[in-house]
């Protein structure tokens, strides 16, 4: 008989086709963990070590902070030598843990000041817990897509540094604890036209800080001021008001060949890196001249040019802040739609370099005590901590001043020169939008600002700057 066929082999299964990975948050690597962001970029200099070892995440910094908060420096404008701690209210041991950002991380030098608070705050415990942690930091613009928190209605605080007045369209009315907007107010060519779209349930001004990076306390005093005038403001058609006070500085010194100043960029540093060329500059000045941007309010200039201990002039502020800025005692404010006032309190502090020296010296002092990215944190906390009370009198028994809910609608708040833009009034108090036609807050309505106005004074700047021996190529 035939033998019988042999029984085929069994086949192994078909291999499955692997899928795709499963999508991480924005931030966070393939294993879900969160991811570090870029290292800084420094020219020429080096950032002092504020988060431990090379490579430490700033989302879980070093502990205990390895450098004191207490900063001690010399001013021209000081008899001795000066010594001031940030002003720090909120004392509650509190777990906190901060979104990380997207890996191109937008927003660089916001996310650098958060940073520098988060590090340093003796009352943050650092958490990698979103869904544990008491407070949860969320930055929109550094990372753009939220990442579910529970409870977020307690526990989230969201810091939007955003250009323009109005809310993360992501982030939802419900969502928060505490919402905090830069651009608190909305402007056209500097001229304040209303509150802009603002959600109404625990939404709050934020205003920028110092950075501890930009303030040198070795170079603090002992670095002669040759420079009588600054301002670092690059012309556009973008921001007329901006380029409207440089062609008023490139004005004043070209009838006045005795002042040295440059009005326009120091040189080619961007927004990504600790320029030391730049924050130079501002040493060696007399008088820096900085401007809110043109159609909405938040200048990062502001702050670093107090950072220097030069004079700083600013154009109004009608963004509260906390423990404002006061004119002719910490700072010189100025209308950007009048000239003729601005030139007078040029020549006027230039004469008086005791007077101008003994402002400046202040107004260090106060953006020291006051406004450093530390206190700038404690603000934002103690703020969300007195949301959190069972009512207003556990509000009160927590004892803080100066929170976000006592600042919002304060008048005093702000920094202004007549005529005053009444935050708290009937008039402006949560007005969306005030007629153009009012010239609300400035006295004059200035004239267009065209491209060849703006090609000219990049060309005088150049003039400027080689005059003092600066190059356009970063230093």
């Amino acid at each position: 008989a035939p033998p019988e066929p042999k029984e085929a082999a069994p086949r192994p299964p078909p291999r499955a086709t692997p899928g795709p990975p499963p999508k991480m948050p924005a931030g966070r690597d393939a294993h879900g963990r969160p991811k570090d962001p870029p290292a800084r970029k420094v020219v020429k200099g080096t950032t002092r070590a504020y988060h431990g070892e090379a490579g430490a995440s700033p989302y879980m910094p070093e502990r205990p902070h390895p450098h004191p908060l207490e900063l001690c420096y010399e001013h021209e404008g000081e008899d001795g030598r000066v010594c001031v701690s940030p002003e720090l209210q909120f004392k509650t041991k509190s777990t906190v843990h901060w979104l990380p950002a997207d890996p191109s991380k937008p927003g660089w030098r916001f996310h650098l000041l958060v940073e520098d608070g988060f590090a340093q705050h003796p009352a943050i415990v650092p958490s990698t817990d979103k869904d544990a942690a008491d407070f949860v930091l969320y930055l929109p613009v550094s990372t753009r897509t939220p990442v579910p928190v529970a409870n977020s209605p307690h526990r989230l605080i969201v810091m939007d540094e955003g250009d323009g007045a109005g809310a993360y369209p992501r982030v939802k009315e419900d969502s928060y604890l505490a919402y905090f907007k830069r651009s608190w107010v909305s402007k056209h060519d500097g001229l304040y036209t209303g509150t802009g779209r603002r959600y109404q349930r625990h939404y709050f001004p934020l205003a920028y800080s110092v950075a501890d990076e930009y303030f040198d306390a070795a170079k603090m005093g002992k670095v002669a001021r040759t420079i009588d005038i600054l301002c670092s403001n690059r012309p556009s058609t973008r921001q007329p008001t901006r380029s409207r006070v440089v062609g008023w500085i490139h004005d004043y010194l070209e009838q006045r060949p005795t002042v040295r100043g440059i009005a326009g960029d120091v040189n080619s540093g961007g927004r990504r890196e600790i320029n030391t060329g730049y924050f130079d500059a501002m040493r060696k000045a007399k008088i820096v001249v900085t401007c809110n941007p043109s159609h909405w309010e938040g200048d990062f200039r502001t702050f670093e040019a107090l950072a220097s201990g030069a004079l700083v002039f600013v154009d109004e502020m009608y963004t509260p802040h906390p423990r404002p800025f006061v004119d002719g005692v910490h700072v010189v404010v100025y209308d950007n739609s009048d000239p003729d006032a601005f030139f007078e309190k040029l020549t006027y502090y230039l004469a008086r370099p005791d007077e101008a020296r003994k402002i400046a010296a202040a107004g260090l002092k106060h953006a020291l005590t006051h406004h450093r990215a530390v206190s700038r944190l404690d603000f934002i906390l103690r703020s969300a901590h007195e949301l959190r009370a069972a009512d207003a009198s556990s509000a009160a028994r927590l004892g803080y001043t100066h929170t976000a809910s006592l600042i919002k609608h304060d008048a005093a708040s702000t920094t202004q020169v007549d005529p005053i833009v009444d935050v708290g009034s009937d008039e402006f108090r949560d007005v969306a939008h005030v007629k153009k036609g009012g010239n609300a807050g400035r006295r004059k309505i200035p004239p267009p600002m065209t491209e060849d106005m703006v090609k000219k004074l990049v060309e005088q700047n150049k003039v400027h700057r080689k005059s003092l021996g600066f190059r356009r190529r970063r230093r």
